[in-house]
């Protein structure tokens, strides 16, 4: 029993490590399928992305392209809620990052407890979704992702496409790009991309919780 017990104490931790990674991983397919869906319906309605209006703020934005389509059971805008308390977002080094607190961000909570935030760049807008709500770690590559929407090809730092579309954060980067960036100690905003040019397989050195 003594034996049993610390072969327990030694592999549950990675076992529930494993798991909410897996979970988080699953919900981010989900909030993809669900914002794409979104997206082409949007399109149906409103004509060719590249022919919407992009100068509009971030709510208003979101308000009028996505909710009507993403069945959210809450809409934030610009409000508390549909977000941690303090807006923080961490690095995989644990250093903060980004505040989702701003006007510059609207907000929007989906079925299954993920929150959605979006911030329109006025030719691309990012989409940050938290796979846990307002439960930490608040960390990219764990439960924050974020993914680009844009009308055309795209190429900067972060992204290399030749068309418009919805676009995992760091798509079109090279494998040794998205594996450095996701890494522990790293900044993990390219997760998205290594997943899913993963086929949404968890790769062995991908950062656990």
């Amino acid at each position: 029993l003594g034996i049993i017990g610390v072969v327990a104490a030694l592999t549950l931790p990675s076992l529930i490590s494993h798991n909410k990674t897996v979970e988080s991983v699953e919900r981010l397919k989900k909030a993809y399928s669900v914002l794409n869906q979104a997206y082409k319906m949007a399109e149906l309605h409103y004509g060719e992305i590249e022919n919407w209006d992009w100068n509009l703020s971030s709510k208003d934005f979101f308000n009028k392209y996505f909710i009507p389509y993403l069945n959210a059971v809450k809409n934030c805008e610009n409000n508390e809620g549909c977000w941690s308390d303090d807006g923080v977002i961490y690095l995989l080094n644990g250093n903060p990052s980004e505040i989702i607190k701003s006007n510059q961000y609207a907000k929007a909570e989906i079925a299954d407890g993920t929150f959605i935030a979006i911030t329109n760049q006025q030719e691309h807008a990012h989409f940050y979704v938290d796979t846990n709500g307002s439960r930490r770690p608040n960390t990219n590559g764990k439960d924050i992702f974020i993914i680009t929407l844009t009308p055309k090809a795209f190429i900067d730092y972060a992204h290399k496409v030749d068309h418009k579309g919805l676009w995992m954060f760091g798509t079109g980067l090279s494998e040794n790009q998205l594996k450095a960036n996701c890494k522990a100690g790293g900044n993990g905003a390219f997760c998205p991309a290594y997943l899913y040019s993963n086929s949404w397989i968890i790769p062995k050195d991908y950062p656990r919780y």
